[in-house]
């Protein structure tokens, strides 16, 4: 048994190899053409240099989102010669169940899983919004050292801080306001300000306008630091941009770290990526060995991804449970990624020929 795993798992590292390669060609070639336009209009205005890091920073992505199938795809390709030219009868004659003969099939899934849960969880989230950069600058609607200012809100020290236009990256916080978080506060205090920056190690408001009870007369001044206003923002400059990323953004020791409100919803999630390499296996393969069909590989190449879309699908409702529900997430994965494992192990052990 262990020279005919072996010999299985060589045939199908060769097979996941070359089926990666022609569908990252394909999923490449396809996104060219889908927005060629655009890309040519880049190449023509001297911005070679950012189309070039714009498809750098996308192939993780592409990578993972073709992982799932192509392992399922290997699959399948090794055993169809196996079962067109008898081979697989013959094993099953000897004794040898199903389950036995491609089992080390599993491992490679398992193995291609964990490939895609490291691209989801520590490459994805860090080049995410890099590749998002790249493409404004590719499309000329951003210079190369210039960044997107967006609007962002946090708690500290009893207060909420919200900034208009923001870009964490550089200290800069503009058409900032902070008042208190506490309900029934006596002394609850309003600060407005134009800019909100980190310098000299502290932080200072530019052009602050201080109001207590909306009755006392307001505070102005052309520059103040905060502590001398009566606020003390206790995370400097750099702890702030971690805290201020997108949760879709952070990997998963950054999420436990910051107590993100939903860390575990996307852990989860992309745990669950990592096992959907072996769901469509053990979903595929079983279907696709039939011998009334080894005379016919389209129609077994069609059920076959008739029953990987189950997992498929099974992975899109739990993507919606988990990013949009912090409440209900071990719940929701226990049901879901239950239920296909379940299923799909009782496939696996069932499969006959």
């Amino acid at each position: 048994m262990k020279t005919l795993h072996r010999h299985i798992l060589s045939l199908a590292f060769a097979r996941w190899a070359m089926v990666l390669f022609i569908g990252m060609f394909l999923i490449l070639l396809g996104d060219f053409i889908g927005q060629m336009g655009r890309y040519l209009e880049a190449l023509e205005k001297g911005r070679g240099e950012h189309v070039i890091i714009y498809f750098v920073l996308r192939f993780p992505g592409f990578l993972a989102a073709w992982l799932p199938v192509s392992a399922a795809a290997a699959a399948l390709l090794t055993a169809w010669p196996m079962l067109r030219q008898g081979t697989l009868v013959a094993l099953c004659a000897a004794g040898i169940p199903v389950r036995r003969i491609y089992a080390s099939l599993l491992g490679l899934s398992i193995a291609i899983g964990l490939l895609g849960f490291v691209l989801q969880d520590q490459v994805i989230p860090r080049l995410e919004l890099e590749a998002k950069l790249a493409k404004a600058r590719m499309r000329g609607s951003l210079e190369y050292n210039q960044n997107v200012t967006r609007a962002v809100g946090w708690h500290d020290s009893d207060h909420f801080w919200c900034a208009q236009n923001a870009q964490p990256e550089g200290g800069l916080y503009q058409n900032v306001a902070v008042f208190s978080s506490i309900k029934n506060n006596r002394r609850n205090a309003i600060l407005l300000a134009d800019t909100l920056q980190w310098k000299n190690n502290t932080w200072e408001v530019i052009r602050p306008v201080m109001m207590i009870d909306d009755v006392k007369p307001a505070v102005i001044a052309e520059r103040a630091t905060l502590s001398s206003l009566g606020f003390n923002l206790q995370t400097d400059a750099a702890a702030l941009i971690e805290r201020l990323k997108q949760d879709k953004n952070r990997t998963s020791n950054e999420l436990l770290e910051v107590q993100a409100e939903n860390a575990w919803g996307y852990i989860l999630l992309r745990i669950s990526f990592g096992l959907l390499p072996l769901l469509c296996l053990i979903f595929a393969l079983p279907s696709f060995l039939r011998l009334e069909g080894r005379h016919n590989l389209g129609s077994s190449l069609a059920r076959a991804f008739m029953w990987m879309v189950i997992p498929l699908v099974g992975y899109w409702v739990l993507s919606r449970i988990l990013v949009s529900n912090s409440t209900y997430v071990f719940t929701g994965t226990a049901i879901v990624l239950g239920g296909l494992l379940t299923s799909g192990g009782w496939r696996w052990w069932m499969m006959r020929l």
